[in-house]
């Protein structure tokens, strides 16, 4: 005789394993315990999905980066494309550039309808509800909710996708001359004391920083590594030895640069990123630098070179650079004879 024995919170390969071991015990699913782990799992997911306001700009990139990626994630019961496949329109029957088409309609026994077809029907049926069902719940605003409804009830082919394209619309920022203006101007603002400050990771946390300014940027308005790299070494002004080494890359062109990649010797982010981040921690832990808060909403020069102009003496840019720190703490490169410059008036 075989005894029965159920299992709880146990997944079915195994109870299979069990089986296999012991034969005379008959091992089973306790499937109301097991159904409550699926559905503990499921609340959990929908307790960290993001939502949205229904407002414009900033907030709500953040949002379209955070629920599309937990979009990646979700997909209907036995269902091979996701969330978010649906809501690009690339899922299996998409209208997206590159979306699987469905199985041919006609090609079952003896010529009659494919059962393949009707089968791929129901399943992007479910997945168009579910994913259309997913965004629902993300959004807050009644007045898109009732846009939203109000679409479904028209029973579009693609309704996570139509949907999308209406949250999108609604809630995006236009990438017109006047944005990308804005965003200009928080990238020429960003350093490195109003960002991050001064700590062992500086370097890391600065270049993630210049990242994350860079995405927040439209698709083809975006920085090349190249930029990124220009970006982040005008940044280093401090201390004194990584300055001259930033700028030094910076002055240096084509092969004569270290850090750089193909053919036309672009700058390499990342390897350069990497370097300067090695060097500043060495000299954070000798306490050759030391921790400074971000002073967040503050203005502070870029380190560029600025040239002394005057008929008395003139510079020498291929002499002795000097980092000259103001009073403020803004620092320039100055190539010339020293002189003191936190009298700024007329400086340049």
């Amino acid at each position: 005789m075989v005894s029965t024995l159920p299992i709880k919170s146990a997944s079915p390969r195994i109870v299979d394993d069990a089986n296999d071991r012991f034969p005379d015990i008959k091992f089973f699913v306790d499937k109301p315990s097991w159904n409550k782990m699926r559905r503990d799992d499921q609340e959990n997911d929908d307790h960290r999905k993001p939502t949205h306001d229904g407002s414009r700009g900033a907030a709500f990139r953040t949002f379209r980066r955070d629920f599309l990626a937990l979009a990646r994630g979700r997909f209907a019961k036995d269902d091979r494309y996701s969330y978010y496949q649906a809501f690009l329109r690339m899922d299996e029957g998409g209208t997206g550039n590159g979306a699987p088409a469905m199985p041919a309609a006609q090609g079952g026994a003896g010529g009659g309808a494919n059962p393949a077809h009707a089968a791929a029907t129901t399943k992007r049926s479910i997945r168009q509800g579910q994913a259309f069902h997913f965004l629902y719940e993300a959004i807050s605003d009644e007045n898109l909710r009732e846009m939203l409804s109000a679409l479904a009830d028209g029973a579009p082919a693609e309704l996570a996708g139509d949907a999308w394209a209406l949250i999108v619309r609604e809630c995006d920022e236009p990438s017109d001359d006047l944005e990308l203006s804005r965003m200009d101007f928080t990238w020429n603002d960003t350093n490195i004391l109003n960002t991050v400050g001064y700590s062992e990771s500086t370097i890391t946390d600065y270049a993630r920083e210049l990242n994350n300014i860079n995405t927040r940027r439209p698709q083809h308005a975006r920085k090349t590594e190249n930029e990124k790299a220009v970006k982040f070494l005008s940044s280093i002004n401090y201390p004194e030895s990584l300055a001259k080494d930033a700028f030094k890359e910076l002055r240096a062109e084509g092969d004569k640069r270290e850090f750089r990649r193909g053919a036309q010797h672009d700058r390499d982010f990342v390897p350069l990123v990497q370097n300067f981040d090695n060097l500043w921690r060495a000299l954070f832990r000798t306490g050759t630098i030391t921790a400074r808060a971000a002073q967040r909403g503050q203005r502070h020069d870029t380190a560029l070179l600025h040239e002394h102009e005057s008929a008395e003496t003139d510079p020498d840019p291929d002499g002795e650079l000097y980092l000259v720190t103001m009073d403020d703490g803004d620092s320039i490169f100055y190539a010339g004879t020293r002189r003191n410059f936190n009298n700024r008036q007329g400086l340049l």
